[in-house]
């Protein structure tokens, strides 16, 4: 297609004209998509304008199916027949067709004039799912730059966390439960039909991120979470965080149906991680003594008043929960890892209908009736009983039994592609989209097992030249030292410092722009931070001024406009896999230099890690693609654009070695040097800076 055939908000590059034309061919025959966009590349409007073409294109072709299928009756109720049943039942089958087609147009010129039908329109329509609360915002902000803003009725939908106006609940860890509650009590100022008929009309009129949202209820007075799920049945792009979509049971909390409809899942590389998150659980110890103990209670003050079905339900959950005390206490070292069947058997619950309970649970809302002290978090207990409910149709999943931190039991799920199959089967077109995907196996064998849609497959390179990035493999500290940071060697005393004294003369090396830090780990960022106060504080005082990476997230913005104050004369500690590791923006001056600490790989020794070894079949590489994948995030913090320039430096000895490198973005590999020496790495990047110095 032309350029101007996706109404992009500008000329758009060659890369993004293919992405969108590889995306019509994937919706056109409803087929399943890999498509990798470098970090910098436009991919969020191309995912829009493309998708949104796509269905503009698709309205229009409908208004002509139902002109051909009107010419088709008109033809064949004038035809004679000496067969009349068989024509009587053909066109009444096309005048069906007609009919269904006609009422969606009729519903989607109600949305066009922005009115609410008064009946749910069963249209389809566009879902774009992520993972970050920024990311989505992100997405909504470049849905305004295009015309689709004007056309297509945007609709984001949220969580109570997010949403939630009531002070006295909206900060508690059981608020699902209490916002039940006051609602049911009519007791929430901000639950009022008549405020939150105007606030649905204010979400439908305009696009609005969930700050925006927020914002508009409290405007209004009205709840902004049953305001946005009530404007869900009126939209045409729905943008959905993962922890809503990819959960079968709050999807369908949301009413969001994916039968024959366009999802769109971007930062797929997190995609599968994201699965088995959702659909895992942990109890600690002290949280299964307060639930029996608060159980047993309500046990003894209504048992009288409840039917005896009820009570023989209530004292199986005493049950249940008591031999999960009696399995954690058991506990005599660090960390266990059984099978389902094991579990049940080993914990005396064999002969339990844990489905039964689940089910029980769920409709009697017992969690939520128990009195429990403040900050307590009574719902993992129903969501662990959710995970294990169906164990004998399922051993994709382990139990985990620890003592560290604290004591507690942990459901893992091994498989996350199981629990994706109905999603994946239902929707019209799924496209999975991201900056670093490869390697694809897990996403192509999801596909290939589970649904017959066809693949196709894209990945564009950068826009920028090749001479804007330096991707530097270094191996050697400035001392002559190996730098191979594998755990022994994170907590020695003389690889710490060789790594800060590397890290301080690289940094001198970048005349201006800011300077972004990666380190496999909170703890040995840690140990650097200390070394680099105590042993370079003249640099720290002169040259640089060192941020930190928050633990705590309402920390995170603050960090970064402080940082963003003056980039040239700061650097920037972060962790690979952190708060600041994805979604965030290091453009231009912002970032000059991406310095990667150490190989990030998963701690094989833990029984989660284990349990995952002993499931999967492709042992050799699953390690090396989690901790690469988790690397290409952090690299592609920087060279936003197709201006921007950056050097990105591994230090680490272990990416000169090609079971690493293959699995690096292609476009970085362009301008790609491994350091012989470290006086070799400062000359590379010095020449690196002066070829860009007429670009400051």
């Amino acid at each position: 297609m032309s350029k101007n055939s996706f109404s992009f908000p500008y000329d758009p590059y060659g890369i993004q004209i293919n992405f969108m034309d590889d995306m019509q061919k994937c919706f056109d025959i409803g087929g399943v998509g890999i498509f990798e966009s470098p970090t910098g590349t436009g991919k969020s409007l191309s995912l829009i304008c493309g998708s949104l073409t796509w269905l503009t294109k698709h309205r229009k072709n409908m208004a002509k199916q139902r002109d051909a299928l009107a010419q088709e009756i008109f033809k064949r109720e004038q035809e004679k027949q000496t067969d009349w049943v068989s024509q009587h039942h053909l066109v009444s089958s096309l005048k069906r067709r007609r009919d269904e087609i006609e009422d969606s147009l009729h519903q989607i010129s109600l949305l066009k004039d922005k009115e609410l039908a008064l009946d749910k329109p069963n249209i389809l329509r566009v879902f774009y799912c992520s993972r970050t609360h920024s990311q989505l915002t992100q997405f909504i902000d470049q849905f305004k730059m295009t015309d689709f803003s004007g056309e297509f009725r945007l609709v984001t939908v949220a969580s109570r966390q997010q949403l939630c106006l009531n002070e006295e609940i909206r900060n508690l860890p059981s608020l699902n439960r209490r916002c039940i509650e006051i609602i049911k009590n009519k007791t929430c100022p901000y639950y009022k039909a008549s405020k939150s008929d105007l606030l649905t009309e204010k979400i439908c009129s305009r696009p609005l991120d969930v700050e925006d949202m927020f914002k508009a209820g409290k405007e209004t007075g009205a709840c902004p979470f049953y305001a946005a799920r009530e404007s869900v049945d009126y939209a045409e792009l729905l943008v959905v965080p993962y922890s809503i979509l990819l959960h079968e049971q709050t999807r369908l909390s949301y009413n969001l149906d994916l039968s024959g409809q366009i999802v769109i899942i971007d930062e797929a590389h997190n995609l599968m991680e994201a699965i088995s998150s959702i659909y895992s659980a942990e109890i600690p110890l002290s949280t299964a003594l307060c639930y029996s103990e608060m159980l047993g209670i309500y046990n003894s003050k209504y048992s009288n008043k409840l039917s005896s079905s009820n009570v023989l339900s209530i004292k199986k959950i005493i049950f249940f929960v008591d031999r999960l005390i009696a399995f954690m206490k058991k506990m005599d070292h660090k960390q266990a890892c059984f099978t389902l069947s094991d579990f049940m058997y080993q914990s005396g619950l064999v002969d339990v209908r844990v489905a039964h309970l689940a089910t029980f649970l769920e409709h009697s809302l017992l969690t939520r009736k128990l009195s429990v002290s403040k900050g307590e978090d009574m719902d993992c207990v129903d969501k662990f009983v959710d995970c294990i409910a169906y164990y004998d149709s399922f051993e994709d999943g382990r139990i985990i039994l620890s003592t560290t931190p604290v004591v507690s039991i942990k459901y893992i799920l091994l498989n996350p592609a199981a629990r994706f199959i109905e999603l994946a089967t239902k929707a019209h077109s799924l496209v999975f989209a991201g900056g670093t995907l490869r390697p694809y196996d897990e996403i192509k064998e999801l596909i290939s097992l589970h649904t017959n849609k066809k693949l196709i497959e894209h990945c564009s390179s950068h826009v920028s030249d090749s001479q804007n990035s330096l991707l530097l493999a270094v191996g050697i500290g400035p001392g002559g030292m190996e730098i191979k940071l594998n755990y022994s060697a994170q907590k020695n005393d003389s690889h710490v410092r060789q790594v800060c004294s590397a890290l301080v003369n690289l940094s001198r090396v970048v005349p201006r722009g800011g300077i972004v830090c990666f380190f496999p780990s909170y703890e040995f960022e840690e140990r650097c931070h200390a070394v680099i106060k105590q042993q370079f504080g003249d640099f720290l005082r002169k040259k640089r001024k060192l941020f930190r990476e928050p633990k705590i997230s309402c920390q995170v913005d603050q960090v970064l406009r402080d940082y963003g104050i003056s980039p040239s004369e700061s650097i920037l500690f972060c962790v690979i896999g952190g708060k600041l590791s994805e979604g965030i923006n290091f453009r231009d001056d912002l970032c000059r230099l991406v310095v990667v600490v150490g190989v990030p790989f998963p701690n094989v020794m833990t029984e989660e890690w284990k349990a995952k070894m002993d499931y999967i079949k492709n042992k050799d590489n699953s390690d090396r693609i989690t901790c690469m994948r988790a690397v290409n995030q952090s690299i592609g913090r920087a060279i936003r654009h197709k201006n921007d320039f950056a050097a990105i430096v591994l230090l680490d000895s272990r990416y000169g070695n090609s079971s690493l490198s293959d699995y690096l973005p292609s476009w970085l590999m362009r301008n790609h040097c491994i350091a012989t020496s470290f006086p070799h790495a400062l000359t590379a990047l010095r020449n690196f800076f002066i070829l860009h110095k007429d670009s400051y």
